[in-house]
């Protein structure tokens, strides 16, 4: 079973309990943790080391730089667990500017480039959203 893109839990072939999740944080997912603490599939063919020591533990931002900048910055944030993130830019009015990211990650660190070329100078927020978390973080853009 497994969490569909409308959260419905749904059948499917695993060994899990319905919408459970498994040890890459996938819900329904085909892994499991072995005695050893690696990360392996059911059929046993896949074993991943993964030291959860080292992943995330919460939705963050953990830097913008440069920011101030022009005409680009990297964003750079964490995922503690699978799921869909989607990351936006909103002027001080509140109105969508860009969606940089919106799709589904694995748990660790990421980042994106947001290249400003398009957008007038100011300043903007910067919107990390999963289903459970939205952190913002302020940015200025200048020309």
């Amino acid at each position: 079973a497994y969490l569909d893109e409308c959260d419905i839990c749904v059948d499917g072939d695993t060994d899990l309990e319905p919408c459970e999740q498994d040890c890459l944080g996938e819900w329904g997912g085909n892994h499991y943790v072995d005695s050893e603490g690696d990360c392996c599939t059911f059929d046993g063919l896949e074993c991943l080391n993964i030291d959860n020591e080292y992943l995330p533990t919460q939705l963050n931002i953990s830097s913008i730089f440069p920011n101030p900048f022009n005409p680009s910055t990297t964003i750079n944030y964490s995922v503690p667990a699978f799921t869909h993130i989607t990351i936006n830019i909103y002027d001080v009015s509140g109105k969508l500017v860009k969606t940089l990211i919106d799709d589904n990650y694995y748990p660790g660190f990421h980042q994106v480039v947001f290249e400003s070329n398009d957008i007038p100078a100011g300043t903007y927020f910067v919107n990390l959203i999963s289903k459970r978390k939205i952190v913002t973080n302020k940015i200025t853009i200048i020309k």
